[in-house]
């Protein structure tokens, strides 16, 4: 399992958890997810979006198959395409962690996907994936991106662009989640 000692926890492959020094406790230790909210798409042979003008991010509009949330975030439809679970709402004020993998397949093209809260980009959060040839099997990507939003009703969203006009984006498989991180 695990030995701490000066280094820190360390796994020494063993089934035993070994403490070297002095233990101290402390009064109370609380970490938790304070508030959180998740989008996803399962098995989308069907629906594709249509991405315009060569690098223009779009909104991401294909979570189609469930949502989860809890008080502090909302999961909100976007009104302009008449599509649902397409926003994340912050709830709650505080740091944000946010998690995003998908499968998806497109036209040939370079695909950027970033976070964006309340119609700005997050720079720290953006991903590039590659499509040599229009492709009818999957590329998948993994973003993860953390901010300390002090307002509250933020609307987080994801958003795709391709350096190709009218570029085909299909999301077949993706997860969206933001939690707020306390402890």
């Amino acid at each position: 399992m695990a030995i701490i000692d000066n280094r820190g926890l360390v796994d020494d492959g063993s089934n035993s958890l070994t403490v070297q020094g002095t233990i101290t406790t402390l009064s109370s230790f609380t970490a938790s997810a304070g508030a959180f909210g998740e989008m996803t798409t399962y098995n989308n042979n069907a629906f594709g979006q249509t991405l315009g003008a060569p690098n223009t991010y779009v909104q991401i509009t294909q979570w189609l198959t469930s949502s989860l949330s809890s008080p502090g975030v909302s999961v909100l439809p976007s009104a302009s395409n008449g599509q649902t679970n397409n926003y994340l709402q912050n709830n709650v004020a505080g740091l944000f962690f946010h998690s995003i993998a998908m499968s998806f397949s497109g036209s040939a093209g370079i695909y950027m996907f970033a976070v964006f809260v309340s119609g700005s980009e997050e720079p720290d959060s953006v991903i590039q994936q590659t499509i040599t040839s229009g492709q009818p099997f999957p590329q998948s990507i993994a973003m993860h991106y953390i901010d300390f939003h002090t307002q509250i009703g933020l609307q987080h969203d994801v958003r795709v662009k391709c350096n190709n006009a009218g570029a085909n984006f299909q999301l077949n498989y993706g997860n969206f989640t933001a939690v707020r991180v306390v402890g």
